[in-house]
């Protein structure tokens, strides 16, 4: 079976090289209706994967859109456009059941949401996003992770009490950067 780029739009003929065009892209003919390509076929998964490599460095890195778009030969604009499907992806951490001896909790406010993460020596290990950290939110993310030897975390109330329900052998280690900010107020 033909791929969807290698068969005619008019009447589902295949499709071979017919020259280049002025630009130096190639061009296509049918063979059964003899209808040729007005535009070269583009491929949808070549062009997001380079608009996410675009999009990545310039997430993480110093350079304005405007710069970001001059190094893609585009204006920030067209920059702007072409990287605004990259925002909805949301990162996969593969749950690998991998019991750990020390795991490490708590949760960052970006502006009116929280996002609870997990920590392993190694890295991040589970994340949930939530708008406070409660109960239900811990117990969401504990359930996805194996009890772990020892948990070391802030002190809060939905927190301990999804520990003692999740991870009730597991023992604690309160964050003294955490206590010491309680000890401080």
């Amino acid at each position: 079976m033909l791929a969807s780029s290698e068969v005619c739009d008019l009447c589902g003929g295949a499709l071979k090289k017919n020259g280049k065009t002025a630009a130096g892209a190639q061009r296509f003919k049918c063979t059964g209706c003899r209808a040729t390509t007005s535009t070269t076929r583009r491929r949808r998964d070549v062009a997001r994967r380079h608009e996410l490599e675009a999009f990545l460095p310039w997430l993480i890195g110093k350079d304005s859109q405007a710069q970001a778009g001059k190094r893609a030969g585009i204006s920030a604009r067209s920059f702007r456009r072409r990287i605004q499907w990259c925002w909805s992806i949301s990162p996969q951490i593969p749950i690998t059941g991998e019991i750990y001896d020390q795991v490490q909790l708590d949760g960052i406010y970006i502006g009116s949401w929280c996002c609870l993460i997990a920590l392993s020596p190694t890295g991040v290990i589970g994340y949930q996003w939530c708008d406070t950290e409660k109960r239900p939110a811990w117990e969401a993310l504990l359930a996805q992770i194996p009890a772990p030897t020892v948990v070391i975390h802030d002190g809060g109330p939905g927190l301990i009490a999804a520990r003692k329900y999740c991870w009730p052998h597991t023992r604690v280690q309160r964050c003294l950067v955490h206590l010491q900010r309680n000890v401080r107020t």
